[in-house]
């Protein structure tokens, strides 16, 4: 459900950014990756994924791939420094993306096959 809502963040920007754009209002998207905060330590599961043991195999497999990717993930100031250069920039880019392992996964969704992109990701998770 997170990744579902960070995808919808994305649509309602890239939409909200043509709607204002003659206004003189412009809009960035930060998308900063997995960081080490305290959302890690915070999460919570659906009790759904407990239940059936064929999805919680497959639940606990991303859910520790995200645990440590955001532990070994830079602190905040990354997000903070991308907010910085975004606001200090005349014409700000439509996405910000903070972390490297995000910005070669975007470069890979325009270089490869959608399908190719989608093997590689539930290699992962």
């Amino acid at each position: 459900m997170y990744s579902a809502t960070k995808y919808a963040v994305e649509a309602m920007t890239e939409s909200l950014r043509m709607e204002v754009k003659p206004f003189g209002i412009k809009v960035a998207l930060i998308d900063p990756g997995d960081i080490s905060t305290g959302f890690t330590a915070a999460r919570q599961t659906s009790k759904a994924a407990q239940v059936n043991p064929t999805y919680k195999e497959r639940h606990d497999k991303a859910v520790n791939a995200m645990i440590k990717s955001e532990l070994g993930g830079p602190g905040p100031e990354i997000v903070v420094r991308a907010f910085a250069r975004i606001l200090n920039s005349k014409n700000p880019p439509v996405r910000v993306i903070t972390s490297l392992d995000y910005r070669a996964a975007a470069m890979l969704k325009r270089l490869v096959p959608a399908r190719l992109v989608e093997f590689i990701i539930e290699r992962i998770y």
